[in-house]
């Protein structure tokens, strides 16, 4: 009797050492997203790359994944989402999406409430089998966002909200080691892959360097692909560089003009033109998070996979700052400034008389297209009013709709690009 009271204690005692099982999914990695797009332009602010349905009011087709579960059991869902619409409208949103777990709907609506990115309790669900498909179901087709899936077995264990702790709740939940392996060590990095990065890899190229060209998207091009559509132009070979602008012309597109349909754009010949350059290794799909520096100078950049996490270092003596927001330069503590400056400053007549914080906004390029179908397209607020005293009549696509001058083009640009969407 004495020796199994003590074995029923030892047990007992076991039985309060038992840890939840867990399970971390970032949105970005699904296998198959279907209709729903990888967002990788506000991770530095929000904390990672998400997915987003964007389908102009057409529901997008289901993201799913096939996830492994530690164990079976009675697991607490919870998901990162944003209710986007929240900075001019208070109460549901439109960015509306569900969850399913191996065939069973979750708690409905996602991404419809709340004020800022958060983790919204989607329910409880038993899983049965280790190897389980999970869906995302977007339901409006305006915008809706996904970040992040964490299953607990734990009741009221939900991930942290702010972004220091977030990252290293998330990192622990993802096995990610402390440092980034070595990618490899180069002449020159170059870190942004638009007209400029292309450029700059390709001729320090033909002059022998050793070039990793590094971009956070698929494609390459920058403004002038297919994702952003601005045509390529400029005053080129005149004045005392005649051949100046001559580079852009081996893989400029034939076909001008902004907002034009994708294929003007060429996104493969940007492509082709770099792989026939033998010293060029193109790294897509990965943006700078982070650099190294031996006092006042960059001796590595680090960089994240925006899908699967994966994070590399990247060796040089020089770097090459082709972001556009000067991202290297911010990350390794340069100075910079940002609004204009003052009319005494540099005696500029037509600059404001006092110093501000305005930019050049951010531009909503459209065109449209002759459709013999109507389509049709729900009404609901989006919390801001637009009538015949406020609208602005366009007629054409081009640069007329810009916004966020007045805003911090990059901690409040995911606020600007949800405006102008609108």
């Amino acid at each position: 009797m004495k020796t199994r009271v003590i074995l029923s204690l030892l047990f007992l005692l076991s039985l309060g050492t038992v840890r939840a099982a867990d399970l971390f999914v970032e949105a970005e990695s699904f296998s198959n997203k279907g209709g729903w797009k990888v967002d990788q332009q506000f991770m530095d602010l929000m904390g990672s790359p998400y997915l987003l349905a964007h389908g102009m009011g057409v529901p997008v087709d289901d993201a799913y994944t096939e996830v492994t579960f530690p164990e079976k059991g009675e697991y607490y869902v919870y998901v990162r989402t944003y209710n986007w619409t929240s900075p001019w409208k208070k109460g549901e949103g439109p960015g509306k999406f569900s969850l399913s777990v191996g065939g069973k709907k979750m708690t409905s609506p996602l991404g419809a409430e709340g004020s800022s990115w958060m983790w919204q309790i989607a329910g409880k669900v038993s899983v049965k089998n280790l190897k389980t498909v999970i869906k995302l179901h977007d339901l409006t087709g305006f915008d809706g966002r996904c970040d992040a899936i964490y299953f607990t077995t734990e009741e009221g264990k939900m991930p942290p909200t702010g972004l220091k702790e977030l990252e290293v709740f998330r990192r622990k939940a993802l096995g990610l080691p402390d440092e980034a392996p070595l990618a490899g060590e180069y002449d020159l990095v170059v870190v942004g892959a638009g007209i400029a990065g292309m450029s700059a890899a390709v001729s320090a190229s033909r002059l022998g360097c050793k070039v990793a060209l590094i971009n956070d998207r698929p494609v390459v091009g920058g403004n002038n692909s297919s994702e952003i559509r601005v045509h390529l132009g400029g005053r080129i070979e005149e004045g005392t560089y005649k051949e100046l602008g001559g580079l852009q012309k081996e893989f400029g597109p034939e076909k001008g003009g902004n907002a034009q349909p994708a294929e003007y754009y060429e996104d493969q010949k940007k492509m082709d033109w770099l792989a026939g350059e033998k010293n060029v290794s193109l790294f897509l799909n990965y943006r700078a998070i982070g650099v190294t520096k031996e006092g006042d100078k960059i001796t590595s950049v680090v960089v994240k996979h925006i899908e699967s996490g994966e994070e590399l270092e990247f060796k040089a003596p020089l770097f090459s700052d082709c972001t556009g927001d000067g991202t290297i330069g911010y990350l390794s503590g340069a100075d910079y400034r940002m609004g204009r400056e003052g009319r005494d400053e540099y005696g500029e007549s037509i600059a404001p008389e006092k110093a501000d914080k305005m930019t050049m906004g951010s531009s909503v390029q459209w065109y449209s297209v002759d459709n013999k179908k109507s389509s049709p397209f729900p009404e609901f607020s989006y919390g801001v009013e637009f009538n015949e005293k406020n609208c602005e009549k366009v007629m054409m696509g081009e640069w007329t709709w810009e916004t966020g001058m007045n805003f911090d083009q990059i901690k409040d640009f995911e606020r600007i690009r949800d405006y102008g969407m609108l």
